[in-house]
């Protein structure tokens, strides 16, 4: 994430007694609407797009009524424990009960659709802890192809290319990975790997041998904690076609 793009947020979220003032919001989330009564004042102050959809000129403001039919119910189910708690599982069995999937590594799937989700939102606040949390020592996904693959290939068809998430996905299997521990399973998962997640790995174990190092994967709040920070920030560059993350972030 280039400076540039980085904005000084809010950081001191209504209370939910105050808010209680604001009234409820209807979400209606998913193509057979899931029904999600949500404090307005929340919904508001941590996304943009909630923010302009309830408080406009528009619709939804006068029915207090929200209509989200691209979404899905599991990276929304995440969004709200978020919104009230402020914080994410440390858990992949946690991040299942708490999305509604609990299918066998459906954990991973769904922390790439909530990223997806707070982009969708302009919830920067939640994309960046999401982020965080995966990057972080608690939130990785499970290295098992059969697993991996799914939400490798979910996020690299969804998250915009220039997203150190992407490469931190590329660089943790990478890392982490081990095939004598494959089943059948995996096998046929592996073949399911997107083209331009292969040509980042590939990339990955050339610079490998130089000891390039992994960086810093986060997603800095501010211009002020990135530059705080210690570790290289790895830039995506055009110039790989996709596949390469080279230098540091400029300032």
């Amino acid at each position: 994430m280039k400076i540039s793009q980085m904005v000084d947020e809010p950081t001191i979220p209504p209370a939910i007694g105050p808010a209680n003032s604001e009234g409820i919001a209807i979400v209606e989330v998913g193509a057979k609407p899931v029904k999600y009564h949500v404090h307005k004042a929340l919904l508001v102050f941590h996304s943009e797009y909630f923010r302009k959809a309830l408080q406009g000129p528009w619709k939804e403001a006068h029915e207090g009524a929200v209509r989200l039919s691209d979404a899905g119910a599991a990276e929304f189910n995440v969004f709200v424990h978020w919104l009230y708690t402020q914080q994410l599982p440390l858990t992949s069995h946690m991040i299942a009960h708490i999305s509604g999937d609990e299918r066998e590594h459906a954990s991973g799937l769904a922390l790439v659709k909530a990223y997806a989700l707070g982009d969708r939102l302009l919830a920067f606040g939640f994309r960046r802890a999401i982020n965080n949390h995966v990057v972080g020592p608690y939130g990785g996904i499970a290295i098992a192809p059969r697993a991996y693959v799914p939400a490798v290939r979910w996020a690299f068809e969804n998250i915009p290319c220039e997203r150190p998430l992407l490469q931190f996905l590329v660089n943790d299997f990478c890392a982490n990975w081990y095939a004598k521990h494959d089943n059948k399973d995996d096998v046929e998962a592996l073949r399911q790997f997107p083209m331009t997640s292969i040509m980042r790995a590939m990339r990955r174990y050339s610079l490998a041998r130089e000891d390039e190092g992994d960086g810093c994967f986060l997603e800095h709040a501010t211009v002020a904690e990135r530059r705080s920070c210690k570790h290289t920030h790895p830039e995506y560059t055009t110039g790989h076609d996709g596949y390469g993350y080279v230098g540091e972030l400029d300032d």
